[in-house]
């Protein structure tokens, strides 16, 4: 299959029939492929909608901030107090499951590196070691680091064998990774009152 572009006169002949943004988004979502096969057409089709739907709501946030709408509804207008320039949808929490001695010595450093930093009274070259060393062990973990959603971390979160390190960095000591965790299978996603298995 051959997709033609043809022009007249060194104008597209699209431009009589489609506007220019619709062209642009076209172009687009077909760039990402350098063929096209017929079995594709409904990935590519939800793709370009995908595409025009956010360019869709970007433009009603221009419009409202343009107008100064903050919090009202006003159609084809999405209220600036509704903005979110990250959508909790992608919030995600770490999680390392310490599996071996490599990883529990390096979640051990890296809490003894975090309770040196809360001396206020440090000098700056000592400041910056430990953040050297900080990130040394981070990276050092890395194999053993798992990504999930808020919602996801609320379903297996138990203060006693999932421990927090921060707001966002989580950790399971190997003597608990067998009720959490499946080598095979990922997290074993549960809920404790109702004894069910959840979908992720």
């Amino acid at each position: 299959m051959f997709l033609v572009n043809l022009q007249k006169d060194g104008r597209l002949l699209s431009h009589y029939v489609y506007d220019k943004y619709l062209l642009s988004k076209t172009k687009e979502c077909l760039e990402q492929f350098t063929s096209l096969e017929s079995r594709q057409f409904s990935h590519i089709i939800d793709v370009y909608y995908q595409i025009l739907d956010i360019g869709a709501k970007g433009e009603a946030i221009l419009r409202a901030i343009s107008d100064l709408n903050y919090d009202q509804n006003i159609q084809n207008q999405v209220p600036i107090a509704d903005f979110k320039l990250i959508s909790d949808d992608y919030a995600t929490e770490t999680v390392y499951i310490l599996c071996d001695d490599t990883s529990t010595n390096a979640i051990s450093s890296i809490i003894g590196y975090l309770d040196c930093l809360k001396n206020t009274k440090l000098p700056k070259e000592e400041i910056q070691k430990i953040k050297t060393a900080l990130e040394k062990e981070y990276r050092a973990l890395n194999s053993y680091q798992i990504t999930l959603s808020p919602n996801e971390l609320s379903v297996i979160y138990d203060s006693y064998k999932v421990k927090k390190l921060n707001d966002h960095i989580y950790y399971i000591d190997s003597e608990f990774i067998e009720d959490f965790y499946e080598c095979s299978t990922g997290f074993k996603l549960y809920s404790t009152a109702k004894s069910s298995c959840l979908a992720l």
